[in-house]
């Protein structure tokens, strides 16, 4: 699961998070009170759906 940013307006999506390395299904992505970005997904190790999880992601989390 990665999740990919864009700092021009959706012309590139340069930023990016790897997220989890296994398999993953159905996520969500909100904007969270102090800033950050909630993710909650489906992912496991073998099997996308072995269970949800969720990640408190920081901008300062992306890299080019």
């Amino acid at each position: 699961m990665t999740v990919r940013l864009s700092d021009d307006e959706g012309q590139t999506w340069t930023l990016t998070n790897l997220v989890h390395d296994g398999p993953s299904a159905y996520s969500n992505l909100v904007a969270l009170p102090n800033g950050h970005l909630g993710l909650l997904f489906e992912g496991g190790v073998k099997s996308p759906y072995e269970g949800i999880v969720f990640r408190d992601l920081s901008f300062e989390d992306f890299v080019k």
